[in-house]
C-alpha cells in the first residue's frame, strides 16, 4: 500500500493552542500556521480544513486532483480527502480553521444553499482572497476567538454556527456560487462523492456497488470517475481505507482482532487475516506485536 501520513492537528497543537482559540471538539481556530515536514506527504485530512495562504505559489492535490495556488488565497479540503500541499514559501501560510464533520453537518441542515457550497468548494477547492474578504475573514476569527472566551456561553456553539454562516461563508458565496457542471466536470464530482461516501460506510460496506447505486451510476462509470481523477481504481480506495484504520485499531491495542474484524465488516478474523497479509505482507498480529516494541 502506499504510504500516507496521518496528521492529528488537535494533538501537533495541543501545547501551543489557548482555550480561547477552541470551541470544544469542534472548531480549532490555528494561528501562524506553517507547513512543517509532516505536510511534506501526502495525508489523509483529519478535519475539515480552511487555510489561508498569504502569498507564494505552488499547487494542492486532493484526492489526485491537482489544483494552482498563486498568491493570497483559502485553501479548502474536508476531513478524510487524500491531501499533498506544494507551496514554495513553506511560512506563507498564516492561519487555518479546523471544523469537525458534527460542525459542518450542523452547517448543513441551517442553510440548503450550504449543500452548493460544499459541492463547489469540493470541484475547486483554491479560492483567491480579495481585500474585502480579507477583512470578513479577520472579523471572523476575532468573533470566534471571542466566543471561545467566554467559558460560561452555554450556547457558544450555536453563536459559532450562525457567526460562521454569516462572517465566514457569506463572503465566499461570491465565490462559490453554483454553477451548471459541464461534463467535464462530472467525473471529478461523482469521484468526490465517493469518496465522501466511503468515508462514511467503509467500515461495513466493501462492495463497489454499494457506492455506486448510491451515486446512481454503473460501477464500471465509477471505475472511470474514480480512476480518471485519481490513478487508482475505486477498490484500490476501500481496500487503502480498510488497512488505514485496521493499523490504527492494531496500534491502539484497545481490540482483539476478533472485534477489529467485526468493526470493520469482516465475516471474521481468518477473513481479516488474509485481507491484512495480503497488503502488508505479515499477519496482523506480527504488525501488533512490531508496533509494540
Amino acid at each position: 500500500m502506499k504510504k500516507v501520513k496521518k496528521i492529528d492537528y488537535r494533538e501537533m497543537f495541543s501545547q501551543k493552542v489557548a482555550e480561547d482559540h477552541r470551541i470544544g471538539d469542534d472548531i480549532l481556530l490555528l494561528d501562524m500556521f506553517s507547513l512543517d515536514s509532516v505536510h511534506e506527504y501526502e495525508f489523509v485530512s483529519p478535519g475539515n480544513t480552511f487555510l489561508e495562504v498569504l502569498e507564494g505559489q505552488g499547487s494542492i492535490s486532493v484526492n489526485g486532483n491537482r489544483h494552482a495556488v498563486n498568491g493570497h488565497c483559502l485553501v479548502v479540503y474536508f476531513q478524510g480527502q487524500f491531501v499533498r500541499i506544494d507551496i514554495e514559501d513553506r511560512n506563507s501560510v498564516q492561519r487555518a480553521a479546523v471544523f469537525s464533520d458534527r460542525f459542518m453537518e450542523e452547517l448543513y441542515h441551517s442553510s440548503i444553499k450550504f449543500s452548493d457550497i460544499r459541492t463547489s468548494m469540493i470541484e475547486n477547492p483554491v479560492i483567491p482572497v480579495d481585500a474585502p474578504t480579507s477583512r470578513r475573514l479577520d472579523l471572523y476569527v476575532r468573533t470566534m476567538c471571542e466566543i471561545a472566551a467566554d467559558a460560561g456561553n452555554a450556547d457558544s456553539l450555536a453563536c459559532a454556527k450562525f457567526e460562521t454562516l454569516s462572517l465566514f461563508y457569506g463572503p465566499l458565496r461570491k465565490c462559490f456560487a453554483p454553477k451548471k457542471r459541464s461534463r467535464s466536470l462530472r467525473k471529478p464530482y461523482l469521484s468526490s462523492e465517493f469518496f465522501s461516501l466511503l468515508k462514511v460506510h467503509f467500515r461495513k460496506e466493501h462492495r463497489l456497488g454499494f457506492y455506486s447505486d448510491m451515486l446512481n451510476i454503473t460501477d464500471r462509470y465509477l471505475y472511470v470517475c474514480v480512476m480518471s481523477t485519481t490513478g487508482r481504481a475505486p477498490s484500490y480506495w476501500v481496500d487503502f481505507y480498510l488497512m488505514l484504520e485496521a493499523k490504527k485499531l492494531l496500534m491502539e491495542n484497545e481490540l482483539s482482532i476478533n472485534q477489529i474484524a467485526d468493526r470493520l465488516g469482516f465475516s471474521g478474523p481468518s477473513q481479516f487475516g488474509k485481507f491484512f497479509r495480503k497488503h502488508e505482507g505479515v499477519s496482523s498480529g506480527t504488525f501488533r506485536n512490531s508496533c509494540s516494541k
